[in-house]
């Protein structure tokens, strides 16, 4: 099971340093265990947003719990992570919420050319 949540924080982490590096522009990893997708990008105002859906069935809240706490501690909210909005659209059930990264560069500034994760 560690080896699980390395992997989906190591993924998570690359998607999150490429949100940051291209503002507005969403990340995704898509067809994980169980059909599971996770959707994310940054704003320019410094907000993250994440989605997490699968076809036909909502993700459940442990679920939710899960990808949220694998996301890099350096863009976790300040206090505690929000409560998803759940919604239905074109058949996917999705969890999604959005919050302000605190940190102005939460890995430090970006380097021009730096692998962006992709």
């Amino acid at each position: 099971m560690k080896a699980k949540a390395n992997y989906l924080q190591t993924l998570l982490a690359q998607k999150v340093r490429a949100a940051l590096a291209l503002r507005e522009t969403r990340q995704q990893i898509d067809d994980l265990k169980g059909g599971a997708h996770v959707h994310l990008y940054v704003t320019s105002a410094r907000e993250l947003h994440i989605a997490v859906w699968r076809l036909s069935v909502f993700p459940s809240e442990s679920e939710w719990v899960t990808f949220c706490r694998s996301l890099p501690v350096e863009v976790w909210p300040a206090g505690t992570f929000p409560e998803p909005e759940s919604l239905t659209h074109r058949g996917r059930k999705i969890f999604k919420a959005h919050w302000r990264i605190s940190t102005p560069e939460p890995f430090g500034p970006v380097v021009e050319g730096e692998d962006d994760g992709q």
